[in-house]
C-alpha cells in the first residue's frame, strides 16, 4: 500500500512539474511546449475617471512561478480587492461585495485554466472603481456555440491543466462554473470576439460610490503630510 501510494504521489508532484514549465497547447499538441511568464492584475486608480485604462495605479505580474501558485496568487490578490461594505441596521447585517465572491473566483480559475497559452498572452485581470474585467485569449473552444457555452458544456482547451486542477481542487466539477456564475449575472457580463473571451462584473452603485469617496480621502490626506 505504501508503495502505491508513493508512485501515485510522485506522478501527481510530475504532473505539477509539467504545469510549472510546459502548459500543453490548447491544439494538444504535445510536442511543443510553452512557458508562461506572466500573469497581469492591473488596479485603476478608484475615482469618476477610473472607468478605462488611462488611470493605471498598480501593474501586478503574478507569472514566473507554477501555473497553480500564479492561480491561488490572484485569487488572494482578487479576494483582498473584493472588499465588502457592511450596513448594519436594528435587524440584520448586510455585505454587499463589488463582486460575487464565488462568481469571481469561477471567472479567475477559468480565464487561467481555458487561456490558450499558444499565442503567449497570458490572462489579465483588471480591476476599476467601477468594475472588474477578466480577459482570456482565445475566444471560445473550436465548434462550441454560445449557447452551448452557457449551458454548461466542457470542452477544455489545455486539458490536462485541467485535470490538474481538478486534482487541486480549484476545479470542482467540470462544466460547473459558468452556470455558477450565470446564478449571480446575466450573460451580458459575457464578450466573445475571434481572439479573446471578457467578462466583466459591474459593481453595485453603492461600492462604485464608496470606492471614489475613498479615493477623495486619501487624496484628501496625503495632501497635509
Amino acid at each position: 500500500m505504501y508503495n502505491g501510494f508513493m508512485l501515485s504521489l510522485t506522478a501527481w508532484l510530475s504532473s505539477l512539474f509539467v504545469v510549472y514549465f510546459y502548459p500543453i497547447r490548447a491544439d494538444h499538441d504535445k510536442n511543443r511546449h510553452y512557458s508562461i511568464n506572466s500573469i497581469f492584475i492591473m488596479c485603476f486608480t478608484p475615482s469618476p475617471s477610473s472607468r478605462d485604462k488611462s488611470d493605471l495605479m498598480e501593474n501586478k505580474d503574478f507569472g514566473y512561478c507554477s501555473l497553480i501558485k500564479s492561480t491561488f496568487n490572484v485569487i488572494n490578490r482578487s479576494d483582498i480587492e473584493n472588499v465588502p461594505l457592511t450596513r448594519i441596521t436594528s435587524s440584520i447585517r448586510e455585505e454587499i461585495y463589488p463582486a460575487d465572491p464565488v462568481a469571481l473566483r469561477e471567472a479567475v480559475v477559468n480565464a487561467i485554466v481555458h487561456n490558450d497559452y499558444s499565442r503567449e498572452i497570458p490572462p489579465v485581470f483588471e480591476i476599476y472603481s467601477d468594475k472588474i474585467v477578466i480577459t482570456s485569449t482565445g475566444g471560445l473552444s473550436i465548434d462550441m456555440t454560445e449557447e452551448e457555452f452557457y449551458q454548461g458544456f466542457s470542452a477544455p482547451k489545455n486539458r490536462e491543466l485541467m485535470r490538474i486542477f481538478k486534482d487541486v481542487r480549484l476545479v470542482e466539477h467540470i462544466g460547473s462554473g459558468i452556470p455558477r456564475i450565470l446564478k449571480k449575472y446575466d450573460r451580458s457580463a459575457f464578450n466573445f470576439s475571434t481572439n479573446f473571451l471578457r467578462i466583466t462584473y459591474p459593481y453595485p452603485e453603492s461600492i462604485a460610490e464608496r470606492n471614489v469617496q475613498n479615493e477623495d480621502i486619501r487624496q484628501s490626506t496625503s495632501l497635509y503630510r
